[in-house]
C-alpha cells in the first residue's frame, strides 16, 4: 500500500487526499516522524481540514509528544466544539502537560452542554482523584454508575471516592459488587485486602490476601 501510495504522489505531490493516506499508513507501520510529515504537508495544502487536524494531534499522542497533540487539538476544537473524539483527546493532552484543572473544567462544560459521554466521564473522575477531589469524583462517578451501571470502570471511581471519603459501608460494597462481577480480578482483591486492613478488618482482610496469594501462585 505505501509503495502504491508514493507512485501515485509522485504523480500528484499535492493530493491531500494521497498524503494523508500515505501519512497514515506509515503511522500504522510504525513510521511516526515520516507519517507526521506527510499529514503536515497535507495540512499545509489544507490548514483548516479537520480530519487531518484530527490524525496529526492523534500521532502526536500516540508518541508521548503531548505539547503538539495539545496545540492541534486546541486548533481543532474551535471548529469542532460538539465532537467528544476532538474533546476527550484534548483533554487527555492537557492532562499530560499537567494542565489538569483546565481538562476537568474542559470536560465539565462539554458534559453539561452535550450531555453524557462514558470516555468523558472515565477521564474527568480519573483526574478528579488524581487531584484528590473526591467529593466532585463522587457526585460524577454517581451519575456515570446511574448512566452506565454494568461499567466496572465507573464502578471502581464510585468505590474509589467513596473509599477515600472514608464511607466504609459504601466502599465495602463497591468492592464486594466489582468482585462478583470478576471474582479473580487481581486488582480488585488488592484494593479490596488493602482497604479491609486499612479499617482493621483484619481476620477477613487475611482471608482476601490469602486468595490473592493463591491466584498468583496458580497464574
Amino acid at each position: 500500500a505505501i509503495s502504491f501510495l508514493n507512485q501515485g504522489l509522485q504523480a500528484s505531490p499535492k493530493d491531500t487526499e494521497i498524503l494523508e493516506a500515505l501519512g497514515i499508513a506509515l503511522l500504522k507501520k510504525g513510521e511516526s516522524n515520516n507519517g507526521i510529515k506527510k499529514l503536515l504537508k497535507a495540512l499545509e495544502l489544507e490548514p483548516k481540514n479537520p480530519k487531518i487536524l484530527f490524525n496529526i494531534g492523534k500521532a502526536y499522542l500516540e508518541i508521548s509528544n503531548y505539547s503538539d497533540a495539545e496545540v492541534f487539538f486546541d486548533r481543532l476544537i474551535k471548529t469542532q466544539p460538539a465532537d467528544f473524539k476532538v474533546i476527550n483527546n484534548y483533554a487527555i493532552a492537557l492532562i499530560n502537560n499537567d494542565k489538569d484543572e483546565i481538562a476537568i473544567q474542559l470536560l465539565k462544560n462539554k458534559i453539561s452542554k452535550l450531555g453524557p459521554d462514558l470516555d468523558a466521564y472515565k477521564l474527568l473522575i480519573e483526574a478528579l482523584i488524581n487531584l484528590e477531589l473526591f467529593s466532585d469524583s463522587l457526585t460524577y462517578s454517581k451519575l456515570g454508575n446511574k448512566q452506565w451501571p454494568e461499567n466496572n470502570e465507573i464502578l471502581l471511581f464510585l468505590t474509589t471516592s467513596y473509599h477515600k471519603l472514608k464511607n466504609k459501608k459504601k466502599a465495602k460494597e463497591g468492592y464486594l459488587k466489582l468482585l462478583m462481577s470478576d471474582e479473580n480480578n487481581h486488582s480488585y482483591l488488592n484494593k479490596y485486602a488493602n482497604f479491609l486492613y486499612e479499617i482493621g478488618q483484619w481476620k477477613e482482610a487475611e482471608e482476601w490476601a490469602l486468595k490473592l496469594y493463591k491466584l498468583d501462585k496458580t497464574s
